[in-house]
């Protein structure tokens, strides 16, 4: 236990937890002279946490003695999450200082033998897992006594929270989100990694880049292969306890395609009409009477609304196949509906070849602030009319018809410059025309295959 102000601070240089700039300069702000609280701890303690130098997490468990926990082999943990998407884990930094989320197995799980090597057969398994659409397990393993995972930290909302503060999503708006969650869940089927309950909680719209201007967002599934029902909040620092959400998602459920694509379809079916399908006892009970989908919100289109009522179809041998028939029949909707009305930037989810590791929700789901209505834009000007016909006049010729113009162009321009030096000075340079066209055109093609190549 930290019984003094001169204890912590040795505490944090014996365990690095501030650089020696950051240490040196915490040390000169606080010992300064004629300081009357300078061995006031309560204050000390306080005083760091406010000014960013450590979290409140931090300095709880230091003073609580448990300094060797903030360590957990090459994981320094930096902060317990009280909200979020991953409430109840452990914020941690890997040997590379990026930011990744750490999970120590119940205790009373860990007593198990059997119930250790479930837990790293499913890790295994979920680590083997690569997709753009799913929040990714990087590692997991065991230090001091107590087993944990590790998953790739992503900021951002659940689709649960969005639904909480919008009701519903826009038709177009659901179907691009539930075609990425579907390439994410196909990625899961193949490597027969279970998906877990597949609610609104189970996806995250994640930020897509690493600019903060960006809106642009990415859809990930959420605690695939491995349910957070294993894990214990409070495994080691029981003072947040209270404060966080229980896990809704009791266990993991069995990886059964057409089974996830039912679960998916209910999470589907609310985001386009704002309520479940089912009530909560009516699937145990075997009464699966969904009201249509256009009755609830007719501004869904009839493709659509058939598709989603084909996954919660009572019968599995009347719903897609597996994801990847799903997810292609939501491109072929939006194909059809982008044609008809183009959707802006903000409101396009990032593409499944884009981003590695890391699509995107639009205007509609995204946590970036409204998006203003446009200004009135002005009539173009004739000057401007005339640059876009000489635009999409140059785009219509084939390379080989630009590559002449370009030829002809410097053929042109060589024999203007002949002439105009030989009205300025007299001379005549008849002698010297063909080795400058010669060396000109040269130029010029060479330049034309350097732009053909790029």
């Amino acid at each position: 236990m930290i019984s003094s102000v001169e204890q912590l601070c040795d505490e944090i240089a014996e365990r690095r937890l501030l650089s020696s700039t950051d240490f040196s300069q915490m040390r000169t702000r606080w010992f300064r002279p004629n300081r009357t609280d300078v061995n006031d701890l309560e204050k000390f303690a306080r005083w760091l946490t406010v000014n960013g130098y450590l979290t409140a997490f931090v300095v709880r468990m230091l003073r609580n003695g448990k300094a060797e926990l903030l360590r957990l082999n090459q994981y320094q943990l930096i902060d317990h999450l009280a909200g979020g998407p991953f409430a109840g884990a452990y914020l941690a930094l890997d040997p590379l200082q990026r930011r990744v989320v750490l999970e120590v197995l119940a205790a009373e799980r860990a007593a198990k033998p059997e119930a250790v090597q479930a837990f790293q057969v499913a890790a295994e398994k979920a680590r083997s897992v690569r997709h753009t659409n799913i929040n990714l397990v990087l590692d997991f393993g065991e230090a001091q006594g107590r087993h944990y995972l590790v998953r790739e930290f992503d900021e951002g909302e659940t689709l649960a929270d969005v639904l909480a503060r919008r009701g519903r999503l826009k038709p177009i708006t659901a179907a691009r989100f539930f075609a990425l969650a579907l390439l994410g869940l196909q990625a899961l089927h193949e490597s027969q990694v279970p998906a877990g309950p597949l609610n609104s909680e189970s996806f995250l719209l994640s930020l897509a880049g690493k600019s903060a201007r960006s809106k642009a967002r990415n859809v990930k599934i959420l605690n695939a292969g491995v349910s957070r029902a294993q894990f214990n909040p409070s495994a080691l620092d029981t003072a947040v306890l209270a404060a966080l959400p229980m896990d809704s998602s009791e266990l993991t459920l069995p990886s059964e395609p057409r089974g996830d694509l039912f679960r998916l379809g209910i999470t589907f079916y609310h985001s386009l009409t704002g309520q479940l399908p089912f009530p909560p006892d009516a699937i145990e009970a075997g009464i699966l009477r969904a009201t249509p989908i256009r009755q609830l919100a007719p501004d869904v289109p009839e493709l659509l609304a058939q598709l989603v009522e084909s996954m919660i179809e009572t019968d599995p041998a009347q719903r897609p196949r597996s994801a990847a028939q799903a997810a292609k029949s939501l491109r072929v909707f939006l194909a059809s509906e982008e044609e008809t009305a183009p959707s802006p930037p903000e409101e396009q989810l990032v593409p499944h070849s884009a981003a590695p590791v890391s699509a995107s929700a639009p205007e509609e789901v995204a946590s970036a602030p409204p998006i203003l209505e446009p200004a009135t834009e002005e009539q173009p000007t004739e000057r401007g009319e005339l640059a876009q016909q000489w635009k999409t006049l140059w785009g219509e010729l084939r390379p080989s018809q630009r590559d002449w113009v370009f030829l002809s162009i410097g053929a042109t321009a060589v024999i203007l410059l002949v002439l105009f030096l030989a009205l300025l000075t007299g001379i005549r340079f008849v002698n010297i025309v063909c080795l400058l066209t010669g060396g000109v055109l040269s130029f010029f093609v060479e330049r034309l295959l350097r732009l053909r190549e790029g």
